[in-house]
């Protein structure tokens, strides 16, 4: 009889160094490739283009830098980003540069905890590949490479995931608990629904060591976590806000994701009511929604104010439609597991259109992730581990269905999916060893309903709003860097009838804002070039497509003020709310910018129109009396200085013009 061949003695060191190892090599090719992305994008024209929350977090970040660490105002979005944001002391004439390439740093650490986490539930070269597919995740360089916080979440999430798996209910729980407390408070001061994470930490306790282990587990942990934003807690007492522990964001939140006009996905109509205010960045207070109240109800709410003011409208509107909000939380729960992204900022297949490929075709989908990450958290389930990574897994699809579905929000979901392709691979490995897929059994069909539900069509891949969107973007960045012509050639294939028949203008006011958006930025360009009769005709398209937008209409009246359209001007700032006084500044502004390009003869254009609409506007008319002395124009400002007295202007600003024009 034929002896067997005994095991060869593997030496523990040897298979720990191969481990390191390779982990080294994966963090490396992790960053090579996020850092040949971030090459790729700083030559891009889209590079430094920040809007909506990545422009409000850096601002955010630059006024700590100017006026302090304290500030002033309450905090609706998360603090910890735009904090460390600070520590690299951004100023206005800095780069974005700085943050990505640590982010990409980031990212490339993460890939390698998912590896180290998917170890721990199958064998390395299955967790090594589960690392590899974090790599090649599109999502997630896409993010590294944005002014979000979503990169450093991510990090810390993967940490905690770690610690989850390895630590917690191990021979030292109290200090595992201690340190996943810490972590999932930090995490909290970034994304508030972070908190959560402590019922998959009190779950993973619980399995392992029972369940008066996991209450001390828990209360530990949540200790730690309170601890970490007690100073946030602290700053808004001290500064009259009321007891916010880490941001006022709860109600407008729920009212976005569950409210009547809730879609499942993002709401803008809000925000575009409410008019940007790019003097409150700090906080990021300028998109909770007071500015909607106030001019809806007259009321003045505080913050804490106006998150019960959004809660009462939620539970109210969830009370009277129930069947509709049920119907809305199982579309929101399909709709954060679907293939598809439901963008809220960016749209990442127009940034692949334009800069080439963010990760691995096919393989570093969502389409392709979560089918596997599902079927891996079936295969782990009956392991502990298993349980641990579903718990993970399960809170950060909830915390998308109490509120709403993005991109960005459903990456938090990834990152557990992408741990369990691990147990993934190598249950299908087991399986083609085995005889092949025939003897895969339940297996295959949990495999079978992980396809389903992902690669169910709830979202048809619209391929022209893609189109719209490259040309939109492409066309606001040539003009931002002064190609006009360029810009305007863009643009205008934005507005194409071939091109406007293909969207849903009809039944999607999305594509109606975008439109609209395209139509602005266009009028903006000819007033620029002082076309002010063709900047008004073209705004006024914008506003019949989306007339709740305050920002379109402040533009539209300037754009009639200059071009000599006065009643239809006022009639904007009556239904603005505005004084005409307001829309002198406005144009005051307009000719500011003018004076900076040296476009003298538009800035004086804007300033008599100005004063035409307010003709005691200080700004307007000392600009214009310093413009007419700055082109030599002595007799003409003279005869402007007597206007000013006529006007009524104060003396002291009288006297200091009249010493500044002697002295000419």
């Amino acid at each position: 009889m034929r002896r067997a061949r005994p095991e060869p003695v593997r030496d523990p060191r040897t298979h720990s160094s191969r481990w390191a190892l390779a982990l080294l090599v994966l963090f490396a090719a992790s960053l090579a490739w996020k850092l040949y992305c971030l090459q790729r994008f700083s030559h891009s024209p889209l590079f430094g283009n920040l809007e909506s929350d990545s422009a409000t977090y850096w601002g955010w970040a630059r006024l700590l830098v100017q006026d302090g660490w304290v500030g002033h105002a309450p905090f609706f979005l998360g603090p910890l980003y735009p904090y460390l944001l600070a520590t690299l002391r951004p100023g206005p004439g800095s780069t974005i540069l700085a943050p990505l390439l640590i982010q990409c740093a980031l990212g490339a650490g993460a890939t390698v905890l998912v590896a180290c986490c998917a170890r721990v539930l199958c064998r390395p070269r299955f967790a090594l590949a589960a690392g590899a597919l974090a790599a090649g995740c599109a999502m997630s360089t896409f993010l590294d490479l944005s002014i979000l916080g979503e990169s450093l979440l991510w990090f810390l999430e993967a940490v905690l995931l770690w610690l989850l798996l390895t630590a917690v209910g191990g021979p030292r729980p109290h200090r595992a608990a201690a340190l996943s407390g810490l972590v999932i408070g930090l995490i909290s001061l970034g994304r508030p629904s972070g908190f959560l994470l402590l019922l998959a930490l009190g779950a993973t306790a619980a399995a392992r060591r029972g369940w008066p282990a996991a209450a001390r587990s828990f209360a530990i942990a949540s200790a730690c976590a309170l601890g970490i934003c007690v100073p946030v807690l602290a700053r808004h007492l001290a500064l009259g806000h009321g007891p916010i522990l880490t941001t006022y964001s709860l109600g407008y939140n729920l009212y976005v994701g569950n409210g009547s006009p809730a879609t499942g996905a993002y709401y803008t109509e809000i925000d575009l009511a409410s008019g940007t205010q790019t003097a409150l960045l700090e906080g990021g207070v300028g998109g909770d929604g007071r500015a909607w109240i106030t001019r809806t109800t007259g009321m003045h709410l505080t913050a804490l104010e106006s998150s019960s003011f959004w809660l009462r409208r939620t539970l109210l509107d969830v009370v009277a439609t129930p069947l509709r909000t049920i119907r809305l939380l199982l579309w929101k729960g399909a709709l954060a597991l679907n293939r598809d992204e439901a963008y809220q900022l960016d749209n990442i297949h127009v940034h692949e259109r334009i800069d080439g490929p963010l990760g691995v075709p096919g393989l570093g989908g969502f389409g392709f992730i979560g089918v596997l990450g599902l079927f891996g958290l079936a295969v782990s389930w009956r392991q502990h581990e298993g349980k641990v990574l579903a718990a993970f897994a399960l809170i950060q699809w909830l915390t998308m269905v109490v509120f709403f579905v993005t991109d960005r929000y459903r990456h938090h979901l990834t990152l557990p999916l992408v741990v369990a392709c691990g147990p993934a691979l190598h249950a299908a490995w087991e399986a083609l060893r085995s005889g092949g897929f025939g003897r895969f059994g339940w297996r295959g069909a949990a495999l079978a309903a992980s396809g389903a539900l992902v690669w169910l069509p709830l979202v048809h891949f619209d391929r022209a709003q893609v189109d719209f969107s490259v040309h939109r973007v492409l066309g606001e960045a040539l003009l931002r860097q002064h190609q006009r012509d360029k810009g305007e050639y863009q643009l205008a294939l934005c507005i194409e009838p071939e091109m406007l028949t293909r969207l849903p203008l009809a039944r999607s006011s999305t594509a109606r804002a975008a439109v609209a958006g395209v139509l602005q930025s266009l009028a903006g360009s000819y007033a620029d070039r002082g076309q002010y009769v063709r900047s008004e005709e073209t705004l006024r398209q914008a506003v019949m497509l989306t007339p709740v937008d305050r920002d379109l209409r402040r533009d539209h009246a300037v754009a009639s003020a200059l071009a000599g359209m006065r009643v239809a001007a006022l009639a904007e700032c009556d239904t603005l709310g505005i004084p005409p006084s307001r829309l002198a500044r406005e144009v005051v502004g307009v000719a500011e910018r003018a004076t900076e390009v040296d476009a003298l003869d538009q800035a004086e254009h804007a300033l008599l129109t100005a004063i035409a609409m307010d003709s005691t506007c200080e700004a307007a008319n000392v600009v214009l009396l310093r413009l007419l002395c700055r082109e030599g124009r002595a007799s003409e400002a003279r005869e402007q200085f007597a206007r000013m007295r006529a006007r009524g202007l104060p003396a002291e600003v009288l006297q200091r013009e009249a010493v500044a024009l002697g002295a000419r």
